[in-house]
């Protein structure tokens, strides 16, 4: 996001460090209220940031609707399969890791296998039909 310190120019470039800094050490509650209430950053368009300050708090209904503000990216569907891991909608989450698996390869393939596998043994013992690959 940004290198330096002396790479922010504004107060809403300062606000918006304060809110990385904020999840980065896992104050999320505290970066949703920044983002939620000041006034230089109410009305930006944050909506993956507010979606993941949600989800960490459990508040998966309110993270998804923020979500389906967000321009869509690998980062957005990763977090949206999380959510609907969480929601029990497994078949929405292979949907997605199955996407994800097979368009991606850097330092989280793994964690994405592993979450792809999760969430179609959950599909498959909610249904008792086997998922396929």
């Amino acid at each position: 996001v940004y290198g330096s310190f002396s790479e922010v120019e504004t107060e809403e470039d300062a606000l918006r460090c304060k809110v990385i800094c904020l999840m980065k050490t896992d104050k999320c509650k505290e970066a949703y209220h920044v983002m939620s209430t000041d006034k230089l950053l109410k009305d930006i368009p944050m909506w993956f940031d507010r979606a993941y300050c949600l989800y960490r708090q459990g508040k998966l209904e309110d993270a998804l609707a923020e979500l389906n503000k967000a321009e869509p990216s690998s980062k957005v569907d990763e977090l949206l399969a999380q959510i609907y891991y969480k929601l029990e909608n497994y078949d929405s989450a292979v949907s997605i890791y199955k996407t994800l698996v097979k368009s991606l390869v850097d330092a989280n393939t793994n964690e994405r296998e592993t979450n792809l596998a999760a969430a179609l043994a959950s599909s498959a013992s909610f249904t008792n039909t086997p998922n396929k690959w």
